[in-house]
């Protein structure tokens, strides 16, 4: 299996199959004979497989996987991208209960043309995500994937969009956070601690700038003291 590192750099083999300005921002579809990229602003948001689609090809879902629940029949996803967890999620569970808002209407239109050719059963919504998050039904898992301006976007760190979140999830919410610096995973981590009342387990995705936040309201993580 190939690398993030050595993925993301076979783009400079692939061929543009779509370029779109939109908002101030480039959205790229990128192909070669086996993968396709999804690209906003030279930065990869998601790669998949076209021979194994469902497969997770990027380090941070792998990281995430082991913070699901062992079962869960619902899930609500901030953020599209090229909908690798779907594809994977829905493979395993194809009952599975899917919902997923996404700001920018170039993402679904490829998300349906191109990246999900086993036709997943998922309900997209064209929203922006804080905005649109009160008017959701809870779930069980909720999911933030979100991305903006080679970062985390602003509302990641309003202790609003923690009070919103806060009645939309039964079990678990995974934060995948992309500080530009310390300060900004340390204001996280307080938001998140003060509204929820514990302490988050935060991990490190290898060599990446990612950090999952996680907490789960039926097993609420503890620290280990020495």
């Amino acid at each position: 299996m190939l690398s993030d590192y050595e993925l993301i750099n076979r783009l400079s083999q692939a061929q543009v199959r779509h370029l779109v300005h939109q908002d101030d921002k480039q959205w790229v579809l990128f192909e070669d004979h086996d993968y396709l990229w999804l690209t906003l602003d030279t930065v990869v948001q998601s790669i998949m497989s076209k021979t194994e689609p469902s497969k997770l090809m990027l380090g941070y879902h792998h990281a995430l996987l082991p913070h699901l629940p062992h079962h869960f029949e619902s899930i609500i996803e901030l953020g599209l991208g090229g909908g690798s967890l779907i594809r994977y999620l829905c493979d395993r569970q194809p009952d599975l209960k899917y919902t997923c808002i996404e700001q920018s209407q170039q993402v679904i239109d490829w998300f349906n043309d191109y990246f999900n050719p086993s036709q997943c059963q998922v309900k997209v919504l064209a929203a922006d995500a804080c905005a649109a998050i009160t008017e959701l039904a809870p779930a069980d898992v909720m999911l933030c994937d979100l991305f903006s301006d080679f970062g985390s976007p602003a509302f990641l760190f309003d202790p609003a969009f923690y009070q919103a979140c806060a009645s939309k999830f039964s079990d678990t919410l995974i934060i995948n956070l992309l500080p530009r610096q310390q300060d900004e995973l340390d204001a996280v981590i307080l938001l998140v601690t003060q509204q929820f009342k514990q302490t988050p387990q935060v991990i490190k995705v290898e060599n990446m700038r990612n950090h999952l936040i996680v907490i789960n309201k039926e097993k609420p993580y503890k620290i280990e003291k020495n």
